[in-house]
């Protein structure tokens, strides 16, 4: 249990990134983590293991005044990975809408509220 709760956490973690690298390669990391509500920290461990994987590369910026960093951008194996999260992820998120739907009309039903068990 325990593992398979890394595992989620974790996929949640690439796909989240993921994403955002995919929406906007040019952020830097410190904007990715303001986007993402983590730590510049955690977005540079999770860059590292997902360019590790072979799921990201790092090409240089053009150059711009005032402006330094690399742009990110995902690999043919990074954007199936991407796909493959996103099943994923859009699977846990139906079962979890549907759990609360059944959980909603249950609790309605116990408090005999006519007409609204059914919505």
């Amino acid at each position: 249990m325990v593992n398979r709760l890394s595992n989620d956490l974790r996929d949640a973690a690439q796909f989240r990134v993921l994403n955002a690298i995919a929406l906007h390669p040019d952020y830097s990391q410190r904007q990715l983590s303001r986007v993402l509500g983590v730590s510049v920290g955690r977005v540079n461990a999770c860059l590292r293991a997902l360019r590790e994987g072979g799921l990201v590369t790092v090409g240089a910026r053009r150059r711009e005044p005032g402006r330094r960093g690399a742009v990110l951008a995902l690999t043919p194996a990074g954007m199936a990975e991407r796909s493959r999260l996103t099943q994923r992820f859009l699977q846990r998120r139906l079962a979890e809408y549907a759990a609360l739907r059944r959980e909603i009309a249950e609790l309605r039903a116990q408090m005999d509220l006519p007409g609204l068990a059914t919505r």
